[in-house]
């Protein structure tokens, strides 16, 4: 089985991408991008329908945590390239029209509480 890359930016997926992929690996990435779902959008029409989008990515946490998150992410986004602490990306994804999400799995990284928990996973793009 061939398999080829493509090392395609978020900001160069446009209409010329429209299923052009079979999959698309998002890691660390929705948290600094200015809109999720627009990005989802764009992401959802780039895959074959049927093709799958891998994530993996940190999330807001619960309880102190998250207010503590809550707190903190404007000045995240300054020092960290535009990275918001408190995203809840699982959340948008699954409310998004064009996914099934197939899979999705919450941990931890050792080190990382600021930027805790994770989530990983895939989800299929539906067919319009």
């Amino acid at each position: 089985v061939g398999v080829q890359g493509d090392d395609t930016c978020l900001e160069e997926l446009t209409t010329t991408s429209e299923g052009k992929f079979d999959a698309v690996v998002c890691s660390l990435v929705l948290c600094s991008v200015n809109d999720v779902s627009a990005t989802l959008g764009r992401i959802s029409k780039s895959v074959k329908p049927g093709g799958r989008f891998l994530f993996w990515e940190h999330v807001r946490g619960t309880g102190l945590q998250g207010i503590v998150q809550d707190s903190l992410s404007p000045l995240q986004q300054v020092v960290a390239d535009g990275c918001h602490l408190n995203r809840q990306t699982l959340k948008t994804l699954q409310s998004c029209k064009t996914f099934s999400v197939d899979s999705a799995e919450t941990f931890l990284v050792d080190g990382a509480s600021l930027i805790a928990p994770h989530i990983s996973g895939f989800a299929t793009v539906i067919e319009a």
